[in-house]
C-alpha cells in the first residue's frame, strides 16, 4: 500500500479512536454494512475481518455467537483502538477475539482457516488492480472451501451512474478519493470467473 494511504488511515485512527467515524462517517451505510455481512455469519464460525480498522463492526459480529473472530489491518494506530475497544468486553467475547496488524495482499494464515473471510472498503485501497487481484486472491485462499468471502466494496460503474443523476439536478459530482481505486464490475466478474 502506497505511504501516503497508510499516512491517511493512520491519522484518522488517532482522529477519530474507537468511534465509528475512523473508518467511514456513515453510520447509517456502517450499520448497512455490518447487518448485509451479518446475514451470512452463523453460531460457530471462524471469521476473519480483513480491513478491520478500528473494530468497530467487527466487534458487532459476536452477537452471532462465533466460535472466533479475528480482524486485521495494514495501519498500527487502527489495531490499537480495536485492542482498546475489545478490553471493554466481557472476558468471554474477548476470549474469542483478537486483532493484529496484517496486509491483505499477504495473509499470514493457513489455507483454508476461517469459514467467513469479508472485506469493508479495503480492497479499493489497493492502488492497483494487480494489486486488488493480489489481495481478492488471499480472502479466497484462507476461506475454507464452502465458506464465504465477502466484499463490500466501492464500484466505479454507480460512481459514474449517481454522478449522471446528479447532473441533471446541477448538484456537483462526487470524486473517488485520492485513498480509493474502485473496482470496475467487468473487470472484477471475468477475474472470479476465471
Amino acid at each position: 500500500m502506497a505511504d501516503f494511504i497508510l499516512d491517511f488511515w493512520e491519522k484518522e485512527a488517532v482522529r477519530h479512536g474507537t468511534s465509528h467515524e475512523a473508518s467511514w462517517g456513515d453510520i447509517y451505510a456502517i450499520s448497512l454494512e455490518i447487518e448485509n455481512i451479518g446475514k451470512f455469519i452463523s453460531q460457530g464460525d471462524r471469521v476473519l475481518d480483513v480491513g478491520c480498522a478500528n473494530g468497530y463492526s467487527a466487534l458487532h459480529h459476536l452477537e452471532k455467537k462465533v466460535s472466533s473472530i479475528t480482524g486485521i489491518d495494514f495501519s498500527e494506530k487502527m489495531i490499537e483502538q480495536a485492542e482498546t475497544k475489545k478490553k471493554e468486553l466481557k472476558k468471554s467475547d474477548r476470549d474469542k477475539v483478537s486483532f493484529e496488524k496484517g496486509d491483505i495482499r499477504k495473509l499470514r494464515f493457513d489455507d483454508g482457516a476461517f469459514d467467513i473471510v469479508y472485506t469493508t472498503r479495503v480492497v479499493i485501497n489497493l492502488p492497483s488492480w494487480s494489486e486488488q487481484k493480489q489481495g481478492i486472491d488471499e480472502c479466497l485462499r484462507v476461506c475454507r472451501e464452502g465458506g464465504k468471502v465477502i466484499f463490500s466494496e466501492s464500484f466505479w460503474e454507480p460512481l459514474v451512474l449517481l454522478n449522471s443523476m446528479r447532473v441533471l439536478v446541477k448538484l456537483p459530482p462526487l470524486v473517488e478519493h485520492d485513498f480509493n481505486r474502485y473496482l470496475k464490475k467487468e473487470y472484477l466478474e471475468k477475474y472470479l470467473e476465471s
